[in-house]
């Protein structure tokens, strides 16, 4: 079939059919093997080129979580204006806090408070981070999402 001399060169890419699959189980599979994660589909509906894919198509990544120093914010733009953009963090490395990226997700209201309140509240803070891994070279978490103040943990337990 046509769908098997597609998926065939590729290891990581497989078929499943039906609703007796172990998602988690499979995820975990996938990444250990090297993958990113699944996607999932309804089988009835066709893909449209350009066209979003929403209730119809469905991603599962691994995610992890990881503890970041605020380091500073950037302002927001567009419907974020006169709010924080984004934050900027990063961890301890060899005893030195190091900026690592950028990472946004906040609602509203935790915006508005970055925004007005960062000195007294946010710089220095410790927040959880979701993440789909760490880029090799430059250590940077991949597709950042903030999740969470930490107020059990120091800085200084921030260590990479």
């Amino acid at each position: 079939s046509l769908q098997a001399e597609l998926l065939s060169p590729c290891s990581l890419v497989q078929w499943y059919q039906g609703s007796d699959v172990d998602w988690e189980v499979m995820l975990q599979e996938i990444w250990e093997r090297g993958g990113e994660g699944i996607v999932i589909k309804y089988t009835d509906v066709a893909y449209l080129e350009g066209q979003r894919r929403a209730h119809t198509w469905y991603k599962l990544k691994m995610e992890d979580t990881f503890d970041v120093v605020v380091m500073d914010y950037t302002e927001g733009q567009g419907k974020f204006l006169n709010m924080a953009g984004a934050l900027e963090y990063g961890q301890y490395i060899n005893g030195e806090l190091q900026y690592l990226g950028r990472v946004a997700g906040m609602d509203n209201e935790t915006r508005l408070d970055i925004y007005n309140n960062f000195d007294p509240n946010w710089r220095g803070a410790v927040i959880e981070v979701e993440a789909a891994g760490r880029d090799k070279n430059s250590l940077a978490l991949i597709e950042p999402r903030f999740i969470r103040m930490r107020y059990d943990k120091t800085p200084e337990e921030c260590v990479l």
